[in-house]
């Protein structure tokens, strides 16, 4: 179980990592024009964090290079409707990590003689936020709203290990966050093509506690604008958590998001 345990919280590490904090709403916003049609959007990104942790077993930081190591699928994606001053939006995360154990030999059994170890570590998850936001200031400068929705991540994390070619440890284990937030975010522009998007969410629930912040600047074009900004997310477990007790997502983020 020690060996599951272990497993289990590096994995939960990198799937937050490289998707976690890959979130959750339309931080590159398109322009939402007043009036009485629909302005939709979707959105693709890609995030480089470093992530640093607190588990039962000691701290850990990981970096981006070994969250790619490990990356089998992933499907990211962000779609936005917005009308007048409401504006709706979905963020949806896929992922499947593994890790191989290949071969590992030096451990010693009874006899003392030599152990060779082999299996895998994997992790599925998914982290689905939607959101509702209301423009407080909606003007050609700028466009401010407050907001609030869910943040729930579902992991299932397994483990086999084999000694000298016997399976011996074969485990999974799958559970789910539910928690909700409020926030804001906005939209200044500098000129015709430039612009800032800003972002901050809080909440709780399953968790003891959860925000985030971004900030950056963006480009619009005529069909689509791009941002290069940089993301801060923390999360607090509950201290009986056998996972993880606290973890901090933070690095560069690049994305693009498409009008229609």
């Amino acid at each position: 179980m020690k060996i599951f345990f272990c497993a289990k919280s590096f994995l939960l590490v990198t799937s937050l990592a490289s998707s976690a904090f890959l979130l959750a709403t339309p931080l590159m916003a398109a322009d939402s024009t007043s009036g009485s049609d629909w302005e939709y959007g979707a959105g693709i990104y890609l995030w480089a964090p470093k992530i640093t942790a607190t588990t039962p077993k000691g701290d850990a930081e990981l970096p981006f290079y070994q969250i790619l190591d490990d990356l089998q699928m992933t499907f990211m994606g962000i779609a936005s409707a917005s009308k007048d001053k409401w504006t709706l939006s979905m963020d949806v995360v896929y992922m499947s990590l593994k890790s191989d154990v290949n071969r590992v030999r030096g451990f010693r059994g009874p006899g003392n003689a030599e152990l060779e170890v082999t299996g895998d570590v994997s992790l599925k998850n998914w982290i689905v936020t939607p959101t509702v936001g209301y423009a407080v200031l909606d003007s050609e400068q700028a466009r401010i709203e407050i907001l609030g929705g869910v943040r729930y991540l579902w992991l299932k994390a397994a483990v086999e290990i084999n000694v000298n070619g016997s399976e011996r440890v074969n485990r999974s284990v799958s559970e789910g966050y539910w928690d909700a937030i409020i926030g804001a975010r906005a939209n200044i522009k500098l000129n015709e093509r430039w612009f800032v998007p800003l972002y901050f969410d809080i909440g709780a629930g399953d968790t003891d506690g959860t925000w985030q912040g971004f900030a950056g600047v963006g480009y619009e074009f005529e069909n689509f604008n791009t941002v290069l900004g940089y993301r801060y997310l923390d999360y607090n477990f509950d201290e009986s958590n056998e996972v993880m007790e606290e973890m901090t997502v933070k690095g560069p983020f690049l994305g693009l998001m498409f009008k229609f």
